[in-house]
């Protein structure tokens, strides 16, 4: 018998004999999801019942599918990329660092509008996009307090030079 011919069979017994305690127990705990919760201001319950019941491998990859967004509207800024990095900014310090009001904004793209080939650097960009409604932990690791959904590409310049 293979696991999952057994998984089945276990199944249909609880089916056919009515057994509420034969329901798969689910993947996080109470303790776990409340950590989430914190973790994650703004999830939507959608998101934390998947997470619940399958585990957070199962999440949406778009914030967007997770999370209350502003109405999109248009940007104009810099992008920064590189290694375990993607910060918008709209403004550019005479070091050609990015300005930033202690806010860390990561910046993603819709499936259709991603840059290829792009190497890592700064760039001047336009678009029309959507943030996170909440701050937050989004991005690498939970780095950046919003994410930023670029959703129609106007513009992409090198901006390596300040």
């Amino acid at each position: 018998n293979s696991p999952v011919r057994t998984m089945f069979k276990g199944q249909a017994a609880c089916i056919a004999l009515g057994l509420a305690a034969c329901s798969p127990e689910p993947a996080m705990s109470d303790e776990d999801m409340a950590l989430l919760r914190e973790s994650a201001p703004g999830i939507s319950e959608r998101c934390l019942e998947i997470v619940r019941s399958d585990g957070l491998e199962a999440i949406p990859q778009d914030v967007r599918d997770c999370f209350a967004m502003e109405q999109p509207r248009r940007y104009s800024g810099y992008w920064l990329t590189g290694l375990e990095t993607s910060t918008y900014c709209e403004e550019r310090g005479s070091d050609g660092s990015c300005l930033l009001d202690g806010t860390l904004v990561w910046l993603s793209f819709d499936v259709d509008t991603t840059p290829r080939n792009v190497p890592d650097g700064v760039y001047r960009i336009e678009f029309t996009g959507r943030r996170t409604a909440a701050a937050g932990s989004f991005g690498h690791w939970g780095s950046s307090d919003y994410e930023l959904v670029v959703e129609d590409l106007l513009t992409l310049e090198n901006a390596n030079s300040p």
